[in-house]
């Protein structure tokens, strides 16, 4: 029954998600009002989800940390209903649906796959710089996600001739501020995938690819081919920062995987 659940919610965000990101390209209201009623029918099937798996008590198919990130997805999905009843703020659907959809991925890829035992004599110095790069990337791409964010809104006020409410930077400086954190953050992801890619040929003989390999891969592509596109042609504005944002929730849902396995 969970199995079943997830994979609807997640579903119902992926739709969701196309409808933010329409919405965020032509800025309709009526694409935006589809995505947030789909976004409330996703998350009443997570709260279903969210029954089924505490009902089962020590019997539930998840273990401590995937249910913590099944409980805090299911709050924060609420959380963006209250307050969506309450004021309207038009980018909160486009951020939640697609960090909701990366989470609830993880979780169904988390209850189809069997846990990854790793023993204690394959910790060694290409797992700790593994580790230690890739989660340094991982923490400077959220500051430029949040900048990306604030450049999208910035712009929508902008485009749809709303006052500020708040003094924030120009969109030129907080454009800037988010690719010179990826330009950083991009190379030591690099050598977090590659030293990973090494030290999980070292320590099995298993051929087989995992879901966080392959998410972690393509999040990759996007980043790459987001600052070639960058330093090639100067490529910038709100294409660019949803671009950005895309390759991080898709990076969102790697390092969940990674975490709860």
């Amino acid at each position: 029954m969970l199995p079943f659940l997830l994979v609807a919610s997640v579903l119902s965000y992926m739709l969701a998600t196309m409808f933010y990101l329409r919405w965020s390209l032509t800025f309709r209201k009526d694409l935006r009002r589809a995505g947030s009623g789909l976004t409330a029918l996703s998350v009443g099937i997570l709260g279903g989800a969210v029954a089924a798996e505490f009902s089962a008590g020590d019997a539930g198919l998840f273990g401590a940390s995937p249910r913590v990130v099944l409980l805090l997805t299911a709050t924060l999905g609420l959380i963006f209903i209250a307050i969506r009843s309450l004021r309207d703020i038009p980018i909160a659907g486009s951020v939640l649906a697609p960090l909701s959809a990366a989470a609830t991925l993880a979780l169904c890829f988390k209850s189809i796959a069997p846990p990854m035992v790793v023993s204690a004599e394959s910790m060694g110095a290409i797992t700790a710089i593994h580790i230690g790069a890739a989660l340094l990337g991982f923490l400077l791409f959220i500051p430029s996600y949040v900048l990306s964010i604030l450049f999208f809104a910035q712009e929508h006020r902008l485009k749809t001739k709303q006052p500020g409410e708040t003094k924030l930077p120009g969109l030129l400086a907080v454009e800037s501020n988010a690719w010179m954190l990826l330009y950083i953050g991009f190379p030591l992801y690099s050598v977090g995938i590659l030293l990973g890619l090494m030290w999980q040929d070292s320590t099995t003989s298993s051929t087989t690819v995992k879901p966080q390999h392959v998410i972690a891969a393509l999040s990759w592509c996007i980043y790459a081919v987001a600052i070639y596109l960058r330093i090639r042609t100067g490529w910038r504005g709100r294409r660019a920062a949803i671009t950005v944002m895309s390759a991080f929730v898709t990076t969102f849902a790697a390092v969940l995987l990674y975490m709860m396995r």
